[in-house]
């Protein structure tokens, strides 16, 4: 990438350096996974959807880990280091409801949280 200012030039180069210099030995990056309630969340109502009694230990170990890190607030963020935000604390408080709808206390911690957020719900 060619440009005319040298110090955004240098700022390139020295990224790029150490970019590359974070390879593995093979030549290549190496990357985790972070914890994350929401792929959780979306995992185990997949699951619970295609087959249930089949991937039933995999759905407890999911509703297992998302009622261990539900943030004090309530809600869930988008990984374990994340603030509670709506999409994810609404992915989360659906996938216990329907793969773990006797999980009453964390289910009721997430609906205090969102109704702050939301307001009272109605049926219509």
């Amino acid at each position: 990438m060619a440009t005319s200012d040298p110090s955004l030039a240098e700022a390139i180069q020295n990224t790029r350096a150490h970019l590359l210099s974070l390879r593995n030995a093979r030549g290549h990056w190496e990357g985790h996974l972070s914890n994350s309630a929401l792929s959780t969340a979306t995992a185990i109502v997949a699951l619970h959807l295609v087959d249930a009694p089949l991937h039933s230990a995999r759905i407890a170990q999911g509703v297992r880990w998302l009622v261990l890190h539900q943030n004090k607030d309530g809600g869930w963020g988008d990984t374990t280091l994340s603030k509670s935000n709506l999409s994810t604390t609404l992915l989360c408080w659906s996938a216990l409801s329907l793969c773990e709808p006797d999980r009453t206390e964390p289910i009721q911690h997430c609906e205090a949280w969102i109704k702050e957020r939301t307001g009272p719900w109605s049926r219509r």
